[in-house]
């Protein structure tokens, strides 16, 4: 099984069966929405080229998939101290990202998961200004 498909795989299964843990509101399903200010075309239930981002006690997962054998994702740990958010980048798509520790602001209202944050990765630096809508258990929302 290539790597691209195992990460499709582990995206899938955890979507599909939901996450348990203990940083409350983050726990579960994400479909980002808007990247830098800018509203992004989603589908209602997400369809191809939409990105999934998966939150269980403290592991995640993201990704899409444009093309049958495209896949865009990585993953890793995560953990949440009230208005911060780090995430440490375990494996992605980009190598040059692996290692990574962004630290985010964040917040979660109605719902919608609002962070921003910069890193440094491989000599590049990193601007993220994301918004996340909540999935329900069904996949949609």
């Amino acid at each position: 099984m290539t790597m691209r498909s195992m990460l499709l795989l582990v995206l899938l299964t955890a979507l599909l069966t939901g996450c348990a843990g203990s940083s409350g509101d983050l726990r579960g399903s994400w479909l980002l929405v808007q990247r830098q200010g800018e509203d992004l075309d989603v589908g209602d239930p997400p369809g191809p080229g939409d990105i999934v981002k998966v939150l269980c006690d403290d592991r995640f997962a993201f990704g899409s998939q444009n093309e049958p054998g495209e896949v865009f994702g990585g993953g890793g740990s995560w953990r949440r101290d009230g208005d911060t958010y780090v995430e440490t980048i375990r494996y992605h798509t980009h190598p040059e990202l692996v290692g990574a520790v962004a630290v985010f602001d964040c917040r979660v209202e109605d719902g919608v998961w609002h962070h921003v944050g910069r890193f440094e990765s491989g000599g590049q630096r990193y601007a993220i200004d994301e918004v996340w809508r909540k999935l329900d258990e069904e996949g949609d929302r």
